[in-house]
């Protein structure tokens, strides 16, 4: 990786930490995950670019990538994970959605492609679906 893929990473990161913190407490943590939401919602945050060089003549369409196969197999394992993904064009961040973590497919990548067929939820729905598992409701 990189030093200006680490970068763009942070900003995504950060990026994520402003829109959550509107909703609940939101902390970076940047272990096997990336936030902690509400003390309890562990998200890991993946960006990639739109195109990438592969080779000295082509370009490729950007892939997610999960570096460590341990954290993969903790994601898809551990409860209340979640993966947020962005995509970055240029210097632009653009929130993609994010998906419960045991629903990604056990690989080392995911496309773009996909990231399309795993229907992600936005944000709004991401928020419903938090505090409609962890709120209980009174009677």
């Amino acid at each position: 990786m990189t030093y200006q893929n680490k970068i763009n990473g942070i900003d995504a990161e950060k990026t994520l930490i402003d829109m959550l913190n509107k909703e609940g407490i939101c902390k970076h943590i940047n272990t096997w995950f990336d936030i902690l939401f509400n003390d309890t919602i562990k998200i890991e945050v993946k960006s990639c670019q739109l195109a990438v060089q592969n080779g000295d003549k082509y370009k490729r369409i950007g892939r997610f990538k999960f570096t460590d196969p341990y954290n993969l197999k903790l994601i898809r394992k551990e409860k209340d994970c979640y993966i947020a993904f962005f995509l970055r064009i240029r210097k632009d961040i653009h929130f993609l959605g994010i998906i419960e973590g045991y629903k990604i497919p056990n690989k080392q990548h995911i496309t773009l492609t996909g990231l399309y067929n795993l229907q992600l939820m936005n944000l709004a729905e991401f928020i419903d679906k938090i505090y409609y598992e962890i709120k209980p409701t009174s009677i």
